[in-house]
């Protein structure tokens, strides 16, 4: 199970990287997409991180909590990015 997490990680891990490194050729009106996308897979690897190695599956309504605050803290993440590009 573990490791089945762990390819999941390290795959979002080289897709946030092959979008990060591709942000600078995107034409600049879709070019600021690409930090809501590395934004996004951040969410979900702290999601897998908090479900299969904190084991937070087995707690549902805590996981259900602590997704609620992480999605607090990308969606200010977010608002911040993109007030940036305003």
């Amino acid at each position: 199970m573990l490791q089945r997490a762990w390819i999941r990680l390290m795959g979002l891990s080289l897709l946030a990287t092959g979008v990060a490194l591709g942000q600078p050729w995107l034409p600049r009106g879709v070019s600021w997409l690409a930090g809501l996308a590395v934004l996004a897979f951040a969410g979900l690897k702290a999601r897998i991180i908090l479900s299969e190695y904190l084991e937070l599956a087995e707690a549902p309504r805590i996981l259900r909590g602590f997704t609620f605050a992480l999605s607090l803290v990308l969606l200010a993440a977010a608002g911040l990015y993109l007030a940036a590009w305003l």
